[in-house]
């Protein structure tokens, strides 16, 4: 009976110091089922649209610059722009393309090469006096962007504003900044149709807002430089 434990124990013995040894999973291999994979990590990319107050009699173009504010090198951006006062143009260092009838813009690097934190560009808005005082959102999509590194991306913009903090003084056509004869006149050839007027000129020689420029408007800029109204 002890020949036959000791036999049986050596057997065990041996089969325990033979046991193939356990392995690690294989980079290429699956998960275990029920273990959820690790997300590679995202870069993020934030863009910033500054904000910028203005006088509405200005009659002058108004550059709003929007920031690439990341740390991952870039090679392009395609983003949309919305604002109630509408977009004229799109200035930059870098390769730009506008398209203003769907307010996108492309932005993107020579061949080959990338950027990191700067200015991406300067966007022209022209105030004229068809807008009231008061604050006008520009709000910034990002469309998609292309990454110096094949890792994936989280996309964000900051808003910004126009702030238009005066209204247009009403009558002032030739925008000087005061009612003089010199507008008078003016508006006096534009009801005889010997000169035309822009939208924005439209605009404050209507001085009664009933959507055109008549006699009543004349008389009432003449009281105006006479100090009568």
């Amino acid at each position: 009976m002890k020949k036959l434990l000791a036999m049986l124990l050596a057997v065990i013995m041996v089969a325990a110091m033979t046991a193939l040894p356990v392995t690690a999973l294989a980079d290429d291999e699956p998960a275990p089922v029920g273990e959820e994979p690790v997300p590679a990590e995202e870069l993020p990319v934030t863009v910033e649209c500054d904000s910028v107050t203005v006088d509405n009699d200005s009659g002058k173009d108004v550059s709003v610059n929007l920031r690439y504010t990341g740390t991952e090198l870039i090679s392009s951006f395609r983003f949309k722009v919305n604002c109630d006062v509408p977009l004229k143009d799109v200035y930059s260092d870098l390769n730009v393309q506008f398209n203003p009838e769907e307010g996108l813009v492309i932005i993107w690097a020579d061949d080959g090469a990338s950027f990191g934190a700067c200015t991406l560009c300067s966007m022209v808005f022209e105030i004229t006096g068809l807008y009231e005082k008061g604050t006008y959102p520009i709000g910034i999509e990002l469309v998609d962007v292309t990454a110096a590194s094949a890792l994936p991306t989280t996309l964000k913009a900051s808003d910004g504003e126009l702030i238009i903090n005066k209204d247009p003084l009403m009558g002032d056509v030739d925008f000087d900044g005061d009612v003089d004869n010199t507008d008078l006149i003016r508006v006096a050839r534009f009801i005889v149709k010997m000169v035309e007027f822009t939208p924005r000129q439209v605009y404050v020689g209507d001085m009664d807002h009933s959507g055109e420029i008549t006699n009543s408007d004349l008389i009432t800029i003449a009281r105006i430089i006479v100090g009568l109204a």
